[in-house]
């Protein structure tokens, strides 16, 4: 939906603590998808990321969040 194009692959990622963490392979680009049924840990990386950043500490950019539980039957963020 978010990148009108289907993944060439999809790997998940055993290193989540709180969510299901999932490396996808676009065409072009590739993307961390994060999903949780619980929205404050999502909260807390959209939150966190500006800190890490203002310490100079490299962490992925988020691109979308969406809390909504509308397009996806759980909340979600894509870095």
């Amino acid at each position: 939906h978010h990148f009108n194009q289907n993944p060439v692959q999809i790997q998940k990622i055993k290193i989540g603590m709180c969510s299901e963490v999932f490396a996808v392979q676009l065409p072009e680009n590739s993307y961390i998808f994060k999903f949780n049924d619980d929205r404050e840990p999502l909260i807390g990386s959209d939150e966190n990321t500006p800190i890490f950043k203002s310490l100079q500490i490299v962490v992925p950019e988020i691109i979308i969040s969406d809390y909504s539980k509308t397009l996806c039957k759980t909340n979600y963020q894509i870095q």
